[in-house]
């Protein structure tokens, strides 16, 4: 069983603050619950679009896909460079 460092140990309800879990039942049950759910539903999501079958792709669709794939390196270019310039 995993170990809690804080005070307040693995109860529920925080005795310290009002309305508010405490941080190792927060951590400990209710995150990995509500991860493993969204692990589940992605992995049957993902199942699912496996077994379809593809859609035909229309002259549209492949042109804006070449257009996404030919300005991503602009966007991460614009990106980089205006992070460098809110630095200084």
């Amino acid at each position: 069983m995993a170990t809690c460092r804080d005070d307040e140990g693995w109860r529920a309800v925080s005795h310290l603050r009002d309305f508010d879990s405490t941080p190792c039942f927060e951590e400990g049950i209710i995150l990995p619950t509500l991860l493993s759910i969204v692990f589940v539903f992605s992995l049957l999501r993902s199942l699912n679009l496996c077994l379809q079958q593809s859609a035909e792709k229309s002259q549209k669709s492949i042109w804006l896909l070449r257009v996404k794939l030919v300005s991503l390196p602009f966007h991460q270019l614009i990106r980089i460079h205006l992070k460098n310039l809110c630095r200084f």
